[in-house]
């Protein structure tokens, strides 16, 4: 995660392969941002997997951001 201030904003940056804007959600909460998703297997109809050695998880991630009085 890449967190950047400009004089007007913030630029948050993060790499989410395989999932869809959908499939993520963005919170702030004293002081923390927190990003998370959940990557989940689907195989394409009509096909059966043997073998699939990617991980399907749910990812968190969160830092704290330091803010201006």
């Amino acid at each position: 995660m890449t967190v950047a201030e400009q004089s007007d904003r913030w630029t948050v940056s993060v790499n989410v392969p395989g999932l869809a804007e959908s499939d993520i959600s963005i919170t702030f909460h004293d002081s923390s941002l927190i990003v998370e998703g959940e990557r989940k297997a689907k195989p394409a109809e009509g096909v059966k997997e043997l073998l699939n050695d990617r991980s399907f998880s749910k990812e968190i991630l969160g830092d704290v951001l330091p803010l201006k009085e």
